[in-house]
């Protein structure tokens, strides 16, 4: 794996807000800061990231409902927010989050029968994940009710193997 070319394509993919793009297009948001962060951590070498910009990124992409969106101004997600998360968990800054308890009531208030990715969306299996694995991030999953989220994605299994909705 070359270490050094990777590095260097991850610096010129980081724009000066912080966020990354996914190629040499103008499309940036947070799935790629998630991929920047992932690739780093893999690589053991975060000399292509500004970890500052980037935390500044996300700290301020988070909404004022208390989850994070795809980028700045952007409603929360929870796919999203998962990666915001994650991203810095990676980066060893999970304490920059600028509303940790707004972040917390937003995933437990996402719970109903199963989560759901945005407010007044139907529930979606999909989230048991991106939501649950916040939730585990933040150490507060003991919040949900994994009694539900279970039975709720039961109900979600087809016929043929899988989940759908």
């Amino acid at each position: 794996v070359d270490k050094k070319a990777i590095t260097r394509s991850l610096q010129m993919l980081q724009r000066e807000n912080g966020c990354f793009r996914c190629a040499s297009t103008e499309e940036d948001d947070m799935r790629f800061m998630y991929c920047a962060c992932v690739i780093s951590d893999m690589l053991g070498d975060w000399s292509g990231v500004d970890k500052e910009a980037a935390v500044k990124y996300i700290v301020e992409s988070q909404a004022f409902d208390g989850g994070i969106g795809l980028r700045i101004g952007a409603e929360g997600h929870g796919g999203t927010t998962y990666c915001a998360v994650a991203s810095l968990v990676l980066m060893g800054r999970l304490d920059a989050l600028k509303d940790p308890e707004g972040l917390v009531r937003w995933c437990v208030y996402a719970q109903g029968s199963g989560f759901v990715g945005r407010p007044n969306k139907p529930p979606d299996s999909c989230y048991s994940f991106w939501i649950g694995a916040t939730m585990k991030m933040l150490n507060v999953y003991d919040l949900s009710s994994a009694k539900d989220n279970r039975q709720f994605n039961l109900r979600c299994q087809t016929k043929w193997g899988g989940f759908g909705k």
